[in-house]
């Protein structure tokens, strides 16, 4: 009977896990959607529902640190509130409501974990931290399932998601039910006979213990176990297979199981100079964590995908260590202080949040620099809090894990599940054959926010489909950035419209300008542009490759210039341009320019180079494709596609819709 509840206990606490990383997530992408794209302007408009948010995370505190309230009629409450909000996640409501069910969703999956936690070491069937561990591994492997089966994307909107949710909740009933509710579970918790603390006279968590919590948690989901973020930083890893994510993504889940069972024959062996260890594991982790800045930003690409992969399975091993050694040396303070300690916990989540998109958005640093505050602040505060205690810490004892063989078949289904997945998704695309005559399409997508608000990029694939372009430039497209929930952008594009990509960063690796095409694509370049002498806004760049039409090699690029200082980019590109002969060329993207002003002159102020401008080559009225007006009609034109004097522009369109603050612009060659 026991052993059974063990097993039960395991797949509650995978499915809960799974559920927080996705909430997660969504959490993230809402709150930069609702409070930094849609009013960031009008920051009087968005307060209230900041007051809505914050509401619900008081009330929620507030109502389950009430120690009259029984702890099996909470985890109920809990369950069925999490159960409630996740379906109406599901479905697509406007912006600011997915934000406070997603608030709603994310603050009561972390109170249903606190709750699980204090019954941790008090029941007869949850006394080892590796059930724990091994939840949060069952959790990570299926969330790594939605990303191969959904191209990236953490969406609580995605269809496909939608019977495993249900299924999912009605287990989650199931177990919770079978687990508590038959236990008096109040101010008195029924103590095993055989509790497995592995130290005797454990303290407990103070509160700058939560404060460490936040951080450890967001570094954990924004970097350690994040796949999207890391591929973003292996440029190499595409040559190997066709989505990088994919690659992490099972990378991170086989160290995980390593680093479980690595932990579990060091406990059972008894760890002997354990300060040593630890001290040891996080040491190496600040060390590789540092040095990264100078192995990735300095461009040693070679290195990229081997020392990630090194940094990861340290990073993970080190993390799983550090959990290991709290949930056997501590135990959570009175419930009172533990939910003012949750309140800590969301302020250190926040702060980070603020800090991230600061230091991407507002100093355009590197991504990278984030990780290195991330890895200085932990270490530092570990070692603030821990370094006495683990110099008193020689030796940990654990009894034998009657779970390992249940582990071991469920990790290896789990692996092996994910595995076959990929399959279809990365080796069984067949990209059809491309017309002779090829339509160009070039878009700026605002990062798939339209201007309703929402973020929703299968409205942009829909609308790109109604063209049938064979070939797409896209401007502000993200790749593993936060403010998208992380997902690679051109491997979802590219997936759905079945096409070859390439995606060339502006700034920070996660953000900038891709090309898809039905034709194969060589000799793929991304260029960063100069900036005027005094300005100081986003980093701008250029992606250029070469295609063969017909026999014949075309050289695409594809832009998004600034305002300010396109006057200073044009040149640039035209002197990259003009180093190749001036034939089968196409440019095109958006160049924040219009087309009576100096920098729009540029592009053809030169002897050699004289540029169609499509659709104004075809329409003695070009449209205008951008800045609508209260009644979403655009009021300038800024993105073109112009190309060499050698190609003929048979028919061009402008597409304007609320999916993009952008219209698109097609030609048909």
């Amino acid at each position: 009977m026991k052993l059974k509840k063990e097993t039960q206990l395991f797949f509650l606490l995978g499915i809960i896990s799974f559920l927080l990383i996705e909430s997660f997530y969504n959490l993230v992408l809402y709150a930069n959607t609702a409070i930094f794209v849609k009013y960031i302007h009008n920051l009087e408009l968005v307060i209230p529902w900041i007051i809505v948010c914050l509401f619900i995370i008081f009330g929620e505190l507030i109502l389950f640190s009430n120690n009259k309230l029984e702890s099996n009629l909470k985890l109920r409450l809990l369950v069925y509130i999490t159960i409630s909000q996740r379906i109406l996640i599901q479905f697509k409501f406007p912006t600011e409501i997915l934000l406070v069910f997603s608030v709603a969703l994310f603050i009561t999956l972390i109170l249903y974990f606190t709750e699980i936690l204090f019954l941790f070491k008090r029941l007869t069937f949850f006394t080892d931290f590796r059930q724990i561990i091994g939840g949060l591994i069952l959790g990570m492997g299926i969330q790594t399932l939605f990303l191969i089966l959904s191209i990236s994307s953490n969406l609580s909107t995605n269809i496909i998601k939608l019977p495993a949710i249900i299924i999912s909740s009605i287990i989650l009933i199931f177990l919770n039910n079978r687990l508590f509710s038959s236990y008096r579970i109040d101010g008195t918790l029924i103590k095993s006979e055989e509790t497995n603390n592995l130290l005797v006279n454990n303290e407990n968590f103070s509160l700058v213990h939560f404060l460490f919590f936040g951080l450890v948690f967001y570094f954990c989901l924004n970097w350690i176990i994040n796949p999207m973020i890391l591929a973003a930083y292996d440029k190499n890893i595409l040559n190997f297979i066709s989505y990088g994510y994919i690659f992490y993504g099972i990378s991170i889940l086989i160290f995980s199981i390593l680093s479980f069972f690595l932990i579990s024959v060091l406990f059972h062996r008894n760890i002997n100079n354990f300060s040593n260890l630890i001290i040891i594991i996080n040491l190496i982790y600040l060390i590789l964590n540092s040095i990264i800045i100078f192995i990735i930003d300095m461009e040693f690409l070679d290195l990229a995908p081997l020392y990630i992969s090194i940094i990861t399975f340290v990073g993970i091993f080190c993390i799983m260590l550090n959990i290991s050694y709290y949930l056997s040396c501590y135990n959570l303070p009175s419930r009172s202080k533990t939910y003012k300690g949750i309140a800590l916990f969301l302020i250190s989540f926040i702060c980070l949040f603020a800090i991230q998109t600061i230091i991407s958005w507002v100093f355009y640093f590197s991504y990278i620099y984030m990780v290195f505050i991330m890895t200085i602040c932990y270490f530092l505060i570990f070692m603030f809090l821990e370094l006495k205690k683990i110099r008193r810490t020689k030796t940990l004892k654990s009894k034998s894990f009657k779970l390992n063989k249940l582990y071991a078949l469920t990790f290896t289904i789990l692996l092996g599940i994910n595995l076959i997945v990929l399959i279809p998704v990365v080796f069984f695309r067949k990209i059809e054959a491309p017309n002779k005559h090829p339509t160009i399409m070039v878009w700026n997508i605002h990062n798939a926010i339209g201007m309703d608000g929402q973020f929703d990029l299968d409205a942009i694939i829909d609308e790109i489909r109604e063209y049938d372009p064979d070939i797409i430039g896209i401007n502000e497209i993200d790749n593993g950035a936060m403010k998208s929930s992380y997902m690679d952008m051109t491997a979802y594009l590219a997936h759905k419209l079945n096409m070859y990509y390439y995606f060339g960063p502006s700034f920070y690796n996660h953000y900038g300008n891709a090309i898809l095409s039905k034709y194969e694509l060589s000799e793929c370049n991304n260029y960063r542009l100069p900036r005027k002498e005094g300005t100081y806004r986003e980093p701008r760049g250029v992606i250029c490759v070469k295609i063969i039409i017909d026999k014949e090699t075309w050289i695409i690029y594809n832009t998004h210039l600034n305002e300010p200082d396109a006057i200073v980019q044009i040149p640039y590109i035209v002197e990259l341009i003009e180093s190749d002969d001036f034939k089968n060329i196409v440019w095109m993207g958006d160049f924040n320019a219009i087309p009576n002003s100096k920098e729009y002159k540029r592009i053809n102020d030169t002897t050699t180079l004289k540029f169609i401008d499509t659709h104004k080559y075809l329409e003695n009225n070009p449209d205008l494709t951008c800045e609508y007006d209260e009644d979403y009609n655009p009021t300038k034109r800024i993105d073109y596609i112009l190309c060499s004097p050698d190609l003929i522009p048979l028919k061009s369109y402008v597409h304007c819709s609320i999916a993009s603050d952008h219209c698109a612009v097609i030609t048909r060659f």
